[in-house]
């Protein structure tokens, strides 16, 4: 479905690829969170006119490899399945719907909530680490288990 390997852990993004859902600094974001956390994989769902300029500049930052669009998508629940974390980086979002259907799968969610350029892509990077390695429990982990809800939301 998605190209990569069964072994890597899939963020995913839901957006048009259009300047307001700013691609480009998921991709800035993901490149510096891959450095880390090299088994993670970057999947865009979403359609718009910038498609081909983000695949280009995700091949500029070295991550092309590690990131697909998959464009326009009429079922998205099987993504939302295999997805490991959901990530959204919008300058402008409404009611957020695809961050809802996030929750509602169980993925954690990391957002960014600042419009200062260097600060949103300081609090992605900080968004995926706190998720990844500084929350105290599991966020992956089964709730039956004892551990938080997977279906959190990360805000900072």
């Amino acid at each position: 479905l998605t190209g990569f390997e069964p072994s890597n852990k899939i963020i995913l993004s839901v957006a048009r690829v259009v300047p307001q859902k700013n691609h480009r600094l998921t991709l800035e974001g993901f490149k510096l969170f891959v450095e880390k956390h090299p088994e993670y994989r970057l999947l865009a769902i979403g359609g718009g006119n910038l498609v081909e300029e983000m695949e280009a500049y995700a091949q500029e930052l070295g991550v092309a490899d590690k990131v697909r669009f998959m464009g326009y998508q009429k079922q998205m629940y099987p993504f939302f399945k295999l997805a490991d974390f959901f990530v959204s980086t919008s300058l402008i979002e409404g009611f957020g719907t695809t961050h809802a259907e996030a929750l509602i799968a169980g993925l954690f969610v990391g957002l960014t909530l600042v419009k200062e350029r260097a600060v949103e892509g300081l609090r992605m990077v900080l968004s995926l680490h706190k998720a990844l390695a500084d929350v105290e429990a599991d966020p992956f982990a089964d709730p039956s288990e004892g551990a938080n809800p997977p279906a959190q939301s990360l805000g900072l």
